[in-house]
Protein backbone atom coordinates (compact mmCIF):
# COMPACT_ATOMS: atom_id res chain seq x y z
CA UNK A 1 0.00 0.00 0.00
CA UNK A 2 1.18 3.17 -1.50
CA UNK A 3 2.44 5.65 1.56
CA UNK A 4 -0.55 8.82 1.71
CA UNK A 5 1.63 12.10 1.45
CA UNK A 6 -0.03 14.59 3.42
CA UNK A 7 0.24 18.42 1.49
CA UNK A 8 0.52 21.16 3.52
CA UNK A 9 -0.85 24.53 2.44
CA UNK A 10 1.51 27.14 2.01
CA UNK A 11 1.48 29.85 4.86
CA UNK A 12 -0.32 33.00 4.03
CA UNK A 13 2.28 35.75 3.28
CA UNK A 14 2.60 37.81 6.20
CA UNK A 15 2.13 41.98 5.95
CA UNK A 16 1.56 43.22 8.83
CA UNK A 17 4.95 44.92 9.52
CA UNK A 18 4.41 46.74 5.83
CA UNK A 19 1.17 47.80 7.24
CA UNK A 20 2.14 49.03 10.65
CA UNK A 21 5.13 51.05 8.69
CA UNK A 22 2.40 52.70 6.36
CA UNK A 23 -0.31 53.33 9.28
CA UNK A 24 2.62 54.95 11.49
CA UNK A 25 3.40 56.84 8.88
CA UNK A 26 0.16 58.70 8.12
CA UNK A 27 0.09 59.25 11.76
CA UNK A 28 3.48 61.46 11.89
CA UNK A 29 2.51 63.61 9.01
CA UNK A 30 -0.65 63.70 10.17
CA UNK A 31 0.15 64.52 13.65
CA UNK A 32 3.41 65.83 12.69
CA UNK A 33 5.31 63.39 15.09
CA UNK A 34 8.06 62.40 13.43
CA UNK A 35 10.40 61.64 16.12
CA UNK A 36 7.83 59.31 17.79
CA UNK A 37 6.56 57.58 14.62
CA UNK A 38 7.97 58.62 11.92
CA UNK A 39 11.46 57.30 12.90
CA UNK A 40 9.64 53.37 13.49
CA UNK A 41 7.86 54.19 10.44
CA UNK A 42 11.25 54.03 8.68
CA UNK A 43 12.86 51.46 10.26
CA UNK A 44 9.46 49.08 9.83
CA UNK A 45 9.18 50.31 6.02
CA UNK A 46 13.03 49.10 5.83
CA UNK A 47 12.62 45.67 7.47
CA UNK A 48 9.13 44.75 5.59
CA UNK A 49 10.84 45.93 2.05
CA UNK A 50 13.88 43.74 3.06
CA UNK A 51 11.70 40.45 4.09
CA UNK A 52 9.40 40.96 1.43
CA UNK A 53 12.72 40.83 -1.38
CA UNK A 54 14.61 38.29 0.35
CA UNK A 55 11.60 35.70 1.26
CA UNK A 56 8.60 36.64 -1.24
CA UNK A 57 6.91 33.39 -0.34
CA UNK A 58 6.71 34.34 3.47
CA UNK A 59 6.42 38.00 3.70
CA UNK A 60 4.89 40.58 0.88
CA UNK A 61 3.93 44.48 1.20
CA UNK A 62 7.29 45.73 -0.55
CA UNK A 63 4.93 48.46 -1.75
CA UNK A 64 3.35 49.58 1.66
CA UNK A 65 7.12 49.53 3.30
CA UNK A 66 8.38 51.81 0.64
CA UNK A 67 5.29 54.54 1.45
CA UNK A 68 5.64 54.04 5.00
CA UNK A 69 9.25 54.88 4.41
CA UNK A 70 8.32 58.26 2.55
CA UNK A 71 6.11 59.07 4.71
CA UNK A 72 8.66 58.77 7.45
CA UNK A 73 10.82 60.16 5.97
CA UNK A 74 8.51 63.47 4.78
CA UNK A 75 7.47 63.86 8.55
CA UNK A 76 11.14 64.07 9.84
CA UNK A 77 11.26 66.83 7.28
CA UNK A 78 8.19 68.22 8.27
CA UNK A 79 9.20 68.32 12.03
CA UNK A 80 12.60 69.69 11.35
CA UNK A 81 10.83 72.46 9.38
CA UNK A 82 8.74 73.03 11.82
CA UNK A 83 11.04 73.22 14.23
CA UNK A 84 13.16 76.28 12.43
CA UNK A 85 10.09 78.14 12.10
CA UNK A 86 9.18 78.12 15.58
CA UNK A 87 12.68 78.68 17.01
CA UNK A 88 12.90 82.82 16.95
CA UNK A 89 9.74 82.79 18.76
CA UNK A 90 10.60 80.51 21.23
CA UNK A 91 14.14 82.87 21.57
CA UNK A 92 11.91 85.51 22.25
CA UNK A 93 9.70 84.41 24.59
CA UNK A 94 13.10 83.39 26.09
CA UNK A 95 14.61 86.81 25.97
CA UNK A 96 11.25 88.50 27.38
CA UNK A 97 10.97 86.08 30.12
CA UNK A 98 14.73 86.87 31.06
CA UNK A 99 13.84 90.89 31.04
CA UNK A 100 10.70 90.20 33.21
CA UNK A 101 13.13 87.99 35.83
CA UNK A 102 15.30 91.05 35.38
CA UNK A 103 12.92 93.61 36.33
CA UNK A 104 12.02 91.58 39.37
CA UNK A 105 15.66 91.65 40.12
CA UNK A 106 16.00 95.49 40.11
CA UNK A 107 12.33 95.55 42.31
CA UNK A 108 13.38 93.30 44.77
CA UNK A 109 16.94 95.29 44.96
CA UNK A 110 15.04 98.50 45.33
CA UNK A 111 12.65 97.06 48.03
CA UNK A 112 15.88 96.70 49.77
CA UNK A 113 17.76 99.88 49.91
CA UNK A 114 14.68 101.94 51.02
CA UNK A 115 14.36 99.38 54.02
CA UNK A 116 17.59 99.71 54.56
CA UNK A 117 17.22 103.65 54.73
CA UNK A 118 14.38 103.30 56.75
CA UNK A 119 16.01 101.46 59.32
CA UNK A 120 18.69 103.47 59.08
CA UNK A 121 17.38 107.15 58.99
CA UNK A 122 17.29 108.04 55.87
CA UNK A 123 20.79 107.07 54.92
CA UNK A 124 21.23 104.78 51.78
CA UNK A 125 23.59 101.46 51.71
CA UNK A 126 26.87 102.10 49.50
CA UNK A 127 27.27 98.38 49.02
CA UNK A 128 25.08 95.49 48.05
CA UNK A 129 26.36 93.67 51.32
CA UNK A 130 24.93 96.44 52.97
CA UNK A 131 21.24 95.89 52.13
CA UNK A 132 21.29 92.69 50.78
CA UNK A 133 20.56 91.09 54.03
CA UNK A 134 17.07 93.38 53.64
CA UNK A 135 16.57 91.56 50.06
CA UNK A 136 16.65 87.80 51.92
CA UNK A 137 18.76 86.17 48.66
CA UNK A 138 21.78 87.35 46.40
CA UNK A 139 19.97 85.31 43.56
CA UNK A 140 18.44 88.68 42.77
CA UNK A 141 21.75 90.31 42.18
CA UNK A 142 22.57 87.70 39.15
CA UNK A 143 20.94 88.74 36.00
CA UNK A 144 19.17 86.16 34.14
CA UNK A 145 20.92 86.91 30.96
CA UNK A 146 24.52 86.80 32.96
CA UNK A 147 26.00 83.32 32.09
CA UNK A 148 28.99 84.20 33.43
CA UNK A 149 26.83 83.97 37.21
CA UNK A 150 24.23 81.87 35.57
CA UNK A 151 25.70 78.45 35.96
CA UNK A 152 27.76 78.97 38.61
CA UNK A 153 26.96 78.15 42.49
CA UNK A 154 26.50 80.94 44.31
CA UNK A 155 25.82 81.06 48.22
CA UNK A 156 22.50 82.71 48.75
CA UNK A 157 23.90 84.75 51.41
CA UNK A 158 27.23 85.89 49.48
CA UNK A 159 26.33 89.34 48.30
CA UNK A 160 29.49 90.49 47.07
CA UNK A 161 28.81 89.11 43.53
CA UNK A 162 26.58 90.69 41.26
CA UNK A 163 25.24 91.69 37.35
CA UNK A 164 24.17 94.85 37.86
CA UNK A 165 26.28 98.21 38.27
CA UNK A 166 25.41 100.33 41.15
CA UNK A 167 25.88 104.23 41.75
CA UNK A 168 24.83 104.73 45.29
CA UNK A 169 26.75 107.25 45.96
CA UNK A 170 25.31 110.44 46.31
CA UNK A 171 21.26 109.09 45.98
CA UNK A 172 19.19 109.68 49.22
CA UNK A 173 15.34 110.60 49.10
CA UNK A 174 15.50 114.06 48.77
CA UNK A 175 17.07 112.24 44.96
CA UNK A 176 13.82 109.93 43.94
CA UNK A 177 14.98 110.02 40.11
CA UNK A 178 18.68 109.69 40.31
CA UNK A 179 19.30 106.18 39.03
CA UNK A 180 21.20 103.91 41.53
CA UNK A 181 21.37 100.61 39.33
CA UNK A 182 22.00 99.68 35.78
CA UNK A 183 21.79 96.66 33.91
CA UNK A 184 24.15 96.29 31.31
CA UNK A 185 22.34 93.25 29.74
CA UNK A 186 18.75 94.41 28.91
CA UNK A 187 19.94 98.13 29.64
CA UNK A 188 16.75 98.66 32.72
CA UNK A 189 17.52 101.24 35.13
CA UNK A 190 16.36 101.42 38.96
CA UNK A 191 16.41 104.74 40.21
CA UNK A 192 16.48 105.96 43.88
CA UNK A 193 12.56 105.89 44.82
CA UNK A 194 12.50 102.00 43.90
CA UNK A 195 10.71 102.45 40.32
CA UNK A 196 12.18 99.94 37.33
CA UNK A 197 12.86 102.17 34.13
CA UNK A 198 13.55 100.69 30.41
CA UNK A 199 16.04 102.07 27.64
CA UNK A 200 13.09 104.95 27.01
CA UNK A 201 12.90 105.83 30.07
CA UNK A 202 9.38 104.94 30.98
CA UNK A 203 8.50 103.06 34.01
CA UNK A 204 7.67 99.37 33.87
CA UNK A 205 4.15 98.50 35.33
Amino acid sequence: MADVQTLKPNPKPRIALAIVSLVLGIVSVLFCIGLLTGIPAIITGHVARRKARTNPTGYRGARLGMAGLILGYFSLLQTILLALALAPGFEKARLQFESLQCANNLRQIGMAVRIYATVNEGVFPRTASQFGPHMGFSTFLICPADAGYRNRKIDSKDFSKTSYIFTLDGASEATPTTVIVRCPFHDLTLTADGAVHRPDDSPQP
